[in-house]
């Protein structure tokens, strides 16, 4: 009962989270319609859903699986550095996507519900909706949601959002196109930091190896364990018997950690156990330039080397 009473909650709670990273997506547009409407008289029927939408994308994030960020960033796995943040910057962000959500679903029961609506639009937009709705579906129910999982959407979104654009005035053109080479470039230097970060962890890794250090000694990011072990785990698990990873994330990537000397992470705590100490500092350039370091923690209490 319990786990399908959890897929009911998700499938309250993921559309909520799925608009607000949308709505950040789509920034450039959600911003530009916000300046289009805000000189329109809205009549009562509008503001109750404006109403009910926002109340809904502020409660619902919190009752699924994903609930115990009652903020944005919600999910795993590319804004964690705003996740670890200053509250601040989480409650901005909560109401400017808030804010961009409510809008977006006032556009989509605009373009959509009123005449003439669906019938207006054309075949490629009927199959671009349907079809993102019906994998959308399958998501609501999947085991994990992740911000990387909600990038289908923006096709759906963005021609959505486009196409009320369009309709309404051809006068904000070099408004959206500035706005969007802004975000591009926000965008890009947030990626290059995020790639600059994985890339320092992996090369602090390798460094460890080339020095003579066993790998099954190192623990450093999923990627690279995976990358150079992934056949011991298949070999423990028995290649014909593994259905899934669960027991890769839940057993055997922690007993890895366990038994390592050497830690590679980005994080400036050490794994709580105890008797890790840093042994080095890898510096890079990070998110937005800014200087950054990996950390190389090593154990100092014994390691048991029993793999048994």
């Amino acid at each position: 009962m319990g786990e399908h009473r959890l897929v009911l909650m998700n499938l309250v709670a993921r559309p909520a989270i799925a608009v607000h990273y949308l709505a950040l997506f789509a920034l450039p547009l959600m911003a530009t319609i916000a300046w289009v409407t805000r000189r329109e008289a809205l009549h009562r029927r509008a503001l109750g859903c404006f109403a009910a939408a926002g109340a809904y994308l502020l409660l619902a994030p919190c009752l699924g699986d994903e609930g115990a960020q009652r903020l944005m960033p919600y999910i795993p796995w590319n804004f964690h550095e705003i996740q670890d943040g200053p509250l601040g910057v989480r409650l901005v962000l909560t109401a400017i996507t808030g804010f961009g959500g409510t809008l977006m679903i006032w556009v989509c029961a605009s373009r959509y519900m009123r005449n003439p609506g669906w019938s207006a639009l054309s075949m490629g937009e009927h199959f671009l909706a349907t079809f993102s709705m019906i994998l959308f579906g399958f998501h609501l129910m999947f085991v994990q949601m992740g911000d990387e999982y909600i990038l289908f959407l923006l096709p759906w979104c963005l021609v959505t959002l486009g196409g009320h654009l369009n309709a309404r005035t051809g006068r904000v053109r070099l408004v959206v196109l500035s706005l969007c080479v802004l975000f591009w470039g926000c965008s890009a230097a947030w990626t290059r930091g995020l790639l600059a970060g994985e890339e320092a962890q992996w090369q602090a890794a390798e460094t460890l190896v080339r020095e003579g250090i066993p790998a099954d000694q190192v623990y450093g990011p999923w990627t690279w364990i995976s990358f150079n072990r992934f056949g011991e785990y298949l070999e423990e698990s028995g290649r014909h018997t593994v259905r899934d990873l669960n027991s890769f994330w839940g057993r055997w990537l922690p007993e890895q950690l366990s038994r390592a000397r050497y830690y590679v992470t980005d994080v400036p705590k050490p794994p709580r156990d105890g008797g890790w100490t840093i042994r080095r500092k890898v510096f890079y350039s990070g998110l937005f330039s800014r200087r950054k370091a990996v950390y190389i923690f090593e154990r100092q209490s014994a390691v048991p080397l029993d793999k048994s």
